[in-house]
């Protein structure tokens, strides 16, 4: 399905989260015989399975631990809250991995999963670019995956204490 849509689409952004989806909830499908499996709660899509200390969806394992830690540091966060570019067009924004706001300052977190895969980081690059020439990048906080996928908590709340909390 394509949606033209010419304005704010910060109603679509807060509507295509799973957890807003009463389809997601269905145990049907059209065009296969699939049953959603049993289980606790609500079902989600597949791509925002993973859950935080906050209760909040996110995307990956990496993800949860940044968020956690940023809960037991104290952080408030926003999870993939829309950043607008300087021209203020509201189809120029991107959605930041974390949006962190402490003391008075906000802060851009991007957890960087796979940077090992050229088409993910072609996508980061682009992204970076983005962050710079919108005059975020001094704001802008990264963490990556290690080549393996492996992943240092350590590493993560040493990142957060640093450029956060100072």
């Amino acid at each position: 399905m394509v949606i033209l849509l010419e304005g704010d689409t910060s109603v679509l952004e807060r509507l295509r989260k799973p957890d807003n989806s009463a389809t997601l909830l269905r145990n049907t499908n059209l065009f296969t015989t699939a049953v959603r499996a049993k289980a606790e709660g609500a079902y989600y899509a597949s791509h925002l399975i993973h859950c935080t200390a906050k209760g909040v969806l996110v995307r990956s394992k990496s993800e949860v631990i940044v968020a956690d830690t940023l809960t037991r540091l104290g952080i408030s966060y926003d999870y993939e809250k829309r950043l607008l570019g300087k021209s203020g067009h509201p189809n120029d924004f991107r959605l930041p991995d974390f949006t962190i706001s402490y003391e008075g300052d906000t802060f851009y977190w991007e957890h960087l999963g796979m940077l090992s895969v050229p088409s993910y980081r072609e996508q980061w690059e682009r992204k970076k670019a983005w962050y710079e020439k919108n005059g975020y990048l001094d704001r802008l906080i990264t963490s990556e995956d290690g080549h393996d996928g492996s992943i240092n908590s350590t590493t993560i709340e040493k990142v957060a204490r640093e450029r956060i909390l100072g």
